[in-house]
């Protein structure tokens, strides 16, 4: 399964630093992950995925207020990061 989230910092507008810190967090992971301009797609297995989206948004939280969102696709298809990914 594959899910698509984002975290909005409601305290501040700048991003910048926080898409790093998250990446950093991911790369600790063994999940597939690609990075885009709308959000983070993340690939693996639903409580894995879930996991690893909470200790992105967990780390964030520490400092600051923030909304995350997720969309979940539970889609089989083989290379779906691929497909999902091919137009970006």
């Amino acid at each position: 399964m594959q899910a698509h989230f984002r975290i909005y910092r409601l305290d501040t507008p700048s991003l910048t630093q926080n898409v790093a810190e998250v990446i950093d967090t991911l790369q600790c992971t063994r999940l597939e992950f690609h990075a885009g301009p709308l959000g983070i797609r993340v690939q693996g297995e639903l409580e894995e995925v879930m996991a690893a989206i909470c200790l992105c948004h967990r780390r964030l939280a520490r400092e600051h207020q923030i909304l995350t969102t997720i969309v979940i696709d539970d889609d089989r298809t083989p290379d779906m990061m691929r497909t999902a990914t091919a137009g970006i």
